[in-house]
């Protein structure tokens, strides 16, 4: 047997895991699901509004994606004691009483290029965590992830194919579109975090931390960007205020 077939078979349901990492993988399965869940409702709202045909069905196929992949996420956290009363079946459709997500998915997107930008930045941020999900040691987990990782494939290309197309297009829409992506990345790489090795990544939850995560997402991210002649913003160097729960930095006020 190998090392991925030993840690898939680990925990293969929620009873074998031990109290301190189920509440640890709640937490962290909320955030990503309520995430996904609320960029699905922003790409939603412009599948009437596209500037293309091919970007309204795209923008479709991405919503149904993300909704759908929260409902799932969602069936699963329900089975977790540490599910409040408030996280029911309302949280498949639309409820504020779930919050764990970023403030920039909360207003409406206001531009087309703000899709784009999100898609190419915090997407791909998302679909790196399920990649790393291939070794999952939880076995639900790694159920979903499977489906999850192949209809995130076209997440991809809709990105990288939008962004180049757009970046084309002139010299006034390549420089809006480097303002939402300096808007975009700072958002991303804050849901990724500074963390260092959890519980998660020890137990084999996680195949790699997201700390790990994030220098590669970057370095993906620089080579697509780099070559519709834009530039990624500069790392974050101070997380002093980083919120772990809603995995986003908040503003002192």
């Amino acid at each position: 047997m190998t090392q991925t077939e030993t840690k898939a078979a680990k925990y293969a349901t929620l009873n074998d895991l031990p109290q301190d990492l189920r509440a640890e993988l709640f937490a962290f399965l909320l955030a990503l699901t309520d995430t996904k869940q609320r960029l699905g409702f922003q790409i939603s709202h412009w599948v009437t509004g596209t500037p293309a045909l091919e970007g309204a069905v795209g923008a479709a196929a991405l919503a149904q994606d993300e909704l759908g992949h929260a409902r799932s996420l969602y069936a699963l956290l329900r089975t977790f004691p540490e599910a409040p009363e408030s996280l029911n079946e309302e949280n498949d459709l639309r409820s504020t009483r779930v919050r764990v997500h970023p403030d920039a998915l909360d207003n409406r997107w206001d531009t087309w290029l703000k899709l784009v930008a999100m898609s190419v930045t915090l997407d791909a941020a998302l679909q790196e965590v399920f990649r790393a999900a291939r070794d999952f040691s939880f076995a639900p987990l790694a159920s979903l992830a499977v489906k999850i990782n192949q209809e995130e494939k076209f997440h991809r290309v809709f990105g990288d194919t939008w962004l180049a197309r757009l970046a084309a297009l002139d010299d006034t829409t390549r420089e809006h579109l480097q303002k939402e992506l300096n808007w975009a990345y700072p958002i991303a790489e804050a849901w990724l975090g500074n963390e260092v090795e959890s519980n998660l990544v020890r137990e084999g939850i996680l195949g790699e931390s997201l700390s790990d995560i994030r220098p590669r997402w970057r370095r993906e991210l620089e080579d697509k960007v780099q070559q519709s002649g834009l530039t990624v913003p500069a790392e974050r160097t101070d997380w002093s205020h980083w919120d772990a729960e809603r995995r986003e930095v908040l503003i002192p006020v």
